[in-house]
């Protein structure tokens, strides 16, 4: 069901094969970005609801977050519990931060009991070259290889096997001849990407001449068809686990 506006936009999104609902564009936007992400393995739409009293009134209220989200491994060891967000458009944020205060304070204080952080997204911290990528790749991971282009896969990781790193662009020109091929390889390539197996920073633009390597962990299952010498990869461990957690980018505590 869509609403008359931006704030009113209501409808469910698939996140790990489990419908969650979602109550603004902005709040489906940041859904979406968890479904892709592997390390987000627990998502749930209003999670918990706290009660605080109003430390104006003294009256007793209730307030119930958008988003709580688990990650594996933990992006911060301090708190294994998790995320607990608020998804809000920054003008809205900002009018009714006084009404909103009071709220944000209980559920920090309850994310600290439970080992969890409670932080506030906006568009500036959904909707950034991460979220893109991801809405350019999702429609390549439901992509199935028609029986003529079979080899493609195992052409490009090898080929960028032997580079150890390289870009799209180059991938296909050294990986195949024709310029017909390298076409029709070019799905096949972002649905790699999309499945990480082959490695990029998600949080840079996805270009043709972005660089590229092959994941550590599809690395260790393949041997060499030409005969190269696998030579360890470019990105060190550290460096390949700080592009994996792209949570890491997105979020920020008011």
């Amino acid at each position: 069901m869509i609403g008359t506006s931006r704030r009113a936009m209501r409808g469910e999104v698939q996140v790990k094969g489990t419908p969650i609902a979602y109550e603004s564009a902005l709040e489906r936007d940041l859904l979406i970005t968890l479904d892709f992400i592997p390390t987000a393995r627990e998502v749930c739409g209003q999670p918990v609801t706290i009660p605080f009293t109003d430390a104006t009134t003294g009256a007793r209220r209730r307030y119930t977050p958008d988003v709580a989200v688990r990650f594996d491994p933990p992006i911060e060891p301090r708190h294994p519990g998790g995320l607990i967000l608020e998804v809000k458009y920054r003008d809205d944020l900002f009018a009714s931060w006084p009404t909103l205060k009071p709220r944000f304070k209980a559920a920090r204080a309850y994310a600290a009991a439970h080992q969890a952080r409670f932080a506030i997204l906006t568009e500036r911290e959904i909707r950034t070259p991460l979220f893109h990528n991801i809405m350019f790749l999702r429609p390549y991971l439901s992509r199935t290889e028609r029986p003529e282009h079979l080899g493609f896969e195992e052409k490009l990781i090898a080929t960028l096997m032997a580079y150890e790193e390289a870009t799209p662009e180059i991938t296909l020109l050294a990986g195949f001849a024709c310029e017909d091929n390298r076409m029709r390889a070019l799905p096949t390539l972002w649905r790699l990407v999309a499945q990480g197996r082959i490695g990029t920073d998600l949080t840079r633009p996805l270009t043709m001449t972005t660089p590229i390597w092959v994941a550590g962990e599809e690395a260790a299952t393949w041997t060499d068809p030409h005969s190269y010498v696998l030579r360890p990869l470019l990105r060190c461990a550290a460096d390949r686990e700080r592009i994996a957690s792209h949570m890491r980018s997105i979020w920020t505590v008011y």
